[in-house]
């Protein structure tokens, strides 16, 4: 067991292996966690739905910071880099025990930086947390290794964005498009990147139908969705869907937003894809059988440019 390991049993008397499980456990007695925001007050608060009881509430907990990434493993949700209370990208990474609510610090990153993308990965034993680019088209991959309880550099990208979005398919992360520089100006890119942890190096694969960037994505039955976004060359919001097949490595036209949108969340809960928030609490369950999406719970409260994160029933939150 690793100090930090160590550390985290001391404070919640937990065993080892329930640091970092497998997966999040799935069935109908579970919760969605939406989280962060484009403000402190929106960002100092969580909008939980109880899938039993179809409601949400808040809850609020203190990050005093805004526009960061986060990942849920288990009982334990990570809320990585961000922009303080003065608007400057900062280092600070911390979890909080979703049994307990408490919060506490962790190592902070090697670079501070906000409009990032996180994703946890399995690999042999231990599920390593990535922090990827970010902070005005950041090319720096980090790596939290779950064994030692320190942030490493890994390979870079090859393209450097920010506000993309990473999701991984088959033990690989996929980063789609984002904002990137060029000849001074900045613009969104349609260019797909994927990690492999065997080699530590990216690859393009094939590109998106639209560029964008903050869009939404998730994997739902092995193929990877993204919606909106903002098309910073034409200053819209974006209504459409695309889907990626990573065997095939195409994309495909999808079905439609209700209306444009950027800063929404997709996300799969009980085995649906759900669509929520871009600036309103607005909610949308995607129909299968008809290709649509129909109105569903509203939030608690308007919320835009959050990740959605499937928690384990017992969580206190």
């Amino acid at each position: 067991m690793t100090s930090l390991t160590q550390a985290i049993v001391a404070r919640t008397s937990l065993n080892s292996k329930s640091f970092i499980p497998s997966e999040t456990p799935r069935g109908k007695r579970e919760k969605i966690a939406l989280v962060g925001g484009p403000g402190l007050d929106v960002a100092n608060t969580i909008d939980i739905y109880d899938g039993e009881n179809e409601s949400w509430a808040l809850f609020n907990i203190k990050f005093n910071k805004y526009e960061f990434a986060s990942v849920v493993v288990g009982h334990w949700m990570f809320i990585i880099g961000g922009l303080n209370s003065s608007h400057q990208a900062v280092t600070s990474v911390e979890y909080v025990d979703l049994k307990h609510g408490q919060k506490y610090p962790l190592k902070p990153l090697n670079q501070s930086r906000s409009d990032l993308s996180a994703v946890s990965l399995r690999c042999d034993s231990s599920t390593d947390i990535y922090a990827i680019g970010g902070d005005e088209s950041c090319k720096s991959v980090e790596r939290w290794n779950s064994k030692t309880g320190d942030w490493e550099i890994i390979a870079s990208l090859l393209l450097a964005v920010d506000d993309h979005r990473a999701s991984v398919i088959d033990d690989k992360i996929y980063v789609t498009g984002g904002q990137i520089s060029e000849n001074g100006d900045r613009i969104c890119t349609n260019k797909v990147q994927m990690y492999s942890v065997e080699s530590n190096s990216w690859i393009y694969r094939a590109q998106m139908i639209q560029g964008r960037d903050k869009h939404s994505s998730v994997v739902f039955k092995g193929k990877l969705f993204v919606a909106g976004g903002y098309q910073a060359q034409t200053f819209t919001a974006l209504d459409s869907v695309e889907h990626y097949d990573p065997v095939a490595n195409l994309w495909t036209e999808f079905t439609k937003l209700p209306a444009p949108a950027f800063g929404i969340n997709f996300c799969v809960f009980q085995n649906k894809i759900l669509c929520m928030g871009g600036y309103s609490s607005n909610v949308w369950e995607y129909d299968e059988t008809r290709r649509t999406l129909k109105a569903s719970k509203i939030l608690s409260k308007a919320r835009s440019f959050s990740v959605a994160h499937v928690i384990p029933y017992d969580s206190i939150i």
